[in-house]
């Protein structure tokens, strides 16, 4: 089963394989740094594990996918703004948080 594609997500990194069995649960999304998002956690596949004694798990393999660079905190500096600015400057995001909504993963065996 494939759900979806998305060729930018050949770049995450892996998280490992999680083991989840009956009543247990694997959530993934926000991966934050001080209080900012840089990165989601993702379900990347799920195997279907059948027992000799018939209990049943599931190998989720879990990976990271980095949106944004991590935050550097900034030196506090006095004085005007400097006059010149590069071009990442501009290119920044805004300091004020869009809505994102929270992505959680919820397996119920």
């Amino acid at each position: 089963m494939q759900c979806c594609t998305f060729e930018p997500l050949r770049l995450s990194t892996d998280r490992g394989v999680a083991t989840v069995n009956r009543g247990q649960i694997v959530i993934g999304g926000e991966v934050s740094r001080n209080g900012t998002q840089y990165a989601f956690d993702y379900i990347s596949n799920i195997a279907k594990t059948v027992s000799y004694d018939g209990s049943v798990s599931y190998e989720v393999n879990i990976r990271r996918f980095v949106c944004l660079p991590p935050v550097e905190p900034k030196k506090h500096m006095s004085g005007p703004p400097p006059a010149v600015h590069n071009t990442q400057e501009f290119r920044r995001a805004p300091p004020k948080k869009a809505f994102q909504p929270k992505l959680e993963v919820l397996l119920l065996l």
